[in-house]
């Protein structure tokens, strides 16, 4: 399977309008997290939410929780704050 496809998809139609129903929760779970993993070197919020939500959609809030963090520190010394 080509995850870039999907990828494509997600960034096409919006993460919450895919139905990734077809696939079973653990693969699931991996395109949500590479997903993300490809915003997560990026700044802005567009990049943050996606990375968040798909965290979120993956179940993985150690780096939900890394991703706002490290987005509330770089704001901060940035002082822009929003």
């Amino acid at each position: 399977m080509d995850l870039n496809q999907i990828f494509l998809l997600l960034s096409q139609k919006g993460i919450d309008n895919v139905n990734l129903d077809m696939f079973d929760l653990e693969k699931k779970k991996e395109i949500y997290e590479k997903y993300a993993d490809m915003f997560n070197d990026h700044n802005g919020v567009d990049a943050t939410y996606i990375a968040v939500n798909d965290y979120a959609k993956a179940k993985n809030l150690f780096k939900d929780k890394e991703r706002l963090v490290y987005d509330m520190d770089l704001a901060a010394k940035d002082k822009n704050y929003k």
